[in-house]
């Protein structure tokens, strides 16, 4: 077992595929669980290896075999995310793809807030808008380069737009702040399709795409869609090989059931 420190803490941490591989992800498990109940026991780590990739599994503090601060204070979500970035600079790796599941997507984002530096892109589902408005008022809050790539599910990018930075307008004025220097909005809606909930050719290719390649379910609605999005903008040059992404996955995955006609193929 490995440990590397971080705020004074020894946290335990798993390595695995290959070491000279050019892309690294780092995994982070969620709530009350534990690098091997996550990841490891659920072939996560079989997974990646056979991927290329170098792989990294951290015990979160107070989990698992990482050290156990009493002070509440020491478990905030801006510490834990400096963890991730401890475990990167002790092995080496300046850039990495990041994966969080539960509590460990929410690390993930902080820390794609917090050194926007190893982030290049943030792709969101655009839908109502709350969720791609709040990650863009925490960019332009920290005054962060990344950009945020929204992909809309159900409006043109003009009226989605408008909706974003209305609700960006509406987090500054309840926390009776001023909104400084504006990130950019970035909304693609060529994945809108017929309109909202209907299933698209692109969408039906990402969903399956990510379950047989990565074990990861979307869902047909959301982030079906913005995935078909994401891929799109690989594919056409707009995100490179060498670039960093975050997706942010919204959940809805029991929404597939929904859809048997669709992926019973």
């Amino acid at each position: 077992m490995a440990h590397f420190t971080s705020d004074g803490l020894a946290l335990a941490y798993d390595e695995f595929g290959p070491a000279d591989a050019r892309k690294a992800i780092v995994l982070v498990h969620g709530f009350s669980a534990n690098r091997y109940e996550n990841w490891k026991r659920m072939g996560w780590y079989d997974a990646i290896a056979a991927k290329g990739l170098r792989g990294f599994a951290l015990d979160n503090r107070g989990h698992g075999e990482s050290a156990k601060p009493h002070d509440p204070a020491q478990y905030s979500r801006e510490a834990m995310a400096r963890d991730v970035f401890a475990l990167m600079d002790h092995a080496g790796v300046e850039r990495a793809h990041l994966l969080g599941f539960s509590m460990g997507s929410h690390i993930a984002l902080t820390a794609a807030l917090t050194d926007s530096g190893r982030i290049d892109h943030l792709v969101v589902p655009t839908g109502s808008g709350g969720t791609h408005a709040g990650i863009l008022a925490g960019i332009e809050d920290a005054g962060l380069g990344c950009r945020v790539r929204g992909v809309s599910v159900s409006r043109s990018a003009e009226q989605a737009g408008a909706i974003v930075s209305g609700l960006v307008n509406d987090i500054y004025a309840l926390e009776g702040r001023q909104r400084g220097k504006q990130a950019a909005l970035e909304i693609d809606d060529s994945q809108v399709g017929p309109g909202y909930g209907q299933p698209t050719p692109a969408m039906i290719e990402a969903v399956e795409l990510v379950a047989r390649t990565e074990g990861i379910l979307l869902d047909p609605v959301y982030t079906g869609k913005a995935m078909a999005g994401l891929v799109a903008l690989v594919r056409s040059g707009a995100i490179g090989p060498d670039e960093t992404v975050v997706f942010w996955h919204t959940g809805g995955a029991p929404g597939l059931y929904a859809y048997p006609e669709v992926f019973q193929g």
